[in-house]
């Protein structure tokens, strides 16, 4: 799906999402990315739900975003309770949803000044 927001100013918005890529600004990422409004962290080594770990969840805490968006593939998946638990325990308000719906939430978020990122699971072996 192609969309748009009118951009204000040097944000990173999602501007175009299959079931394995996502496209920010002009550049097509086909691994899992974290994306804020101002940073791309590539690759993010998940490839499934089950690969997230705390150690790997790093990255995004290191962002100190106050939301963050999983967008889990073209299904939505739930990470296990422990990682929720750690989420939950950094104060950090969280969200699991496919990952369409989360390219579409983190843009919304991001035009209403939110601080959110968008932990974005992209595996390039998923069919269309």
């Amino acid at each position: 799906m192609k969309f748009s927001l009118s951009d204000s100013g040097n944000h990173n918005r999602v501007r175009r999402y299959t079931d394995n890529s996502v496209t920010i600004r002009n550049d097509t990422y086909t691994n899992s990315i974290i994306v804020t409004q101002e940073a791309i962290i590539h690759p993010w080594p998940v490839k499934d739900i089950a690969d997230i770990n705390e150690e790997n969840l790093l990255p995004a805490l290191d962002c100190k975003q106050s939301i963050w968006l999983l967008g889990t593939g073209a299904l939505q998946h739930f990470p296990s309770p422990q990682i929720r638990h750690f989420i939950a325990q950094h104060n950090i308000g969280f969200e699991a949803m496919t990952t369409a719906a989360a390219c579409r939430t983190f843009n919304l978020l991001l035009a209403e000044g939110r601080d959110v990122a968008a932990l974005l699971i992209i595996n390039p072996t998923t069919q269309e």
